[in-house]
């Protein structure tokens, strides 16, 4: 028994490491099929839903946001943080012209009011983005870090307003009991 166990090492080599090509080419072979299926879980994914052209702007816009949010104070990394705050002023645009998927489910009259709502909301974020531009091309990390947390207040609000879970997606309606069971402010 002594005898087998001292071989078991030289064995495992002799005897598995040849069939490694094979397993990792039939492990790489699978890889992607899977990652081609449309990307679920996460913000709005959840339900095996794919995100829409909206959720997938605005996450760019938190992507780049949270990276900004640790780096803008760095004078070395000022033209990166530049780059970001363009990136999220061009995601902030693309998503402007875009429908949320929150306003296919509205009536016209609500569904043209929730659209005027979103178009506001996007506005004041385009303009906040605007004011965090300068204050990191001038070097104000004051000014930066306010209008980074009027951004982040901004989201929180909006996304209220309209409805939007803060990983994305529409909240589901309120069932009438539970809306008389909430306190009115």
């Amino acid at each position: 028994m002594k005898l087998i166990c001292s071989f078991a090492p030289v064995l495992f080599a002799t005897l598995l490491l040849p069939l490694a090509p094979f397993f990792l080419t039939h492990a790489l072979a699978q890889a992607p099929a899977e990652s081609a299926s449309p990307r679920v879980g996460g913000p709005g994914g959840a339900g095996g839903e794919a995100h829409s052209p909206v959720q997938k702007q605005m996450g760019i816009i938190q992507r780049d946001y949270r990276k900004l949010t640790r780096q803008y104070a760095d004078p070395a990394q000022k033209s990166s943080s530049l780059d970001l705050v363009a990136e999220m002023q061009k995601s902030a645009e693309t998503a402007k012209g875009l429908t949320p998927s929150g306003a296919d489910k509205k009536s016209d009259a609500e569904k043209s009011k929730y659209l005027d709502t979103y178009k506001k909301d996007l506005d004041a974020l385009l303009k906040e983005i605007g004011t965090l531009k300068d204050a990191i091309d001038a070097g104000e990390k004051e000014k930066a870090k306010a209008e980074l947390d009027k951004i982040g207040q901004l989201k929180s609000s909006s996304h209220k307003e309209l409805g939007v879970k803060m990983g994305g997606g529409q909240k589901p309606s309120a069932s009438p009991a539970a809306a008389a069971a909430s306190p009115q402010s």
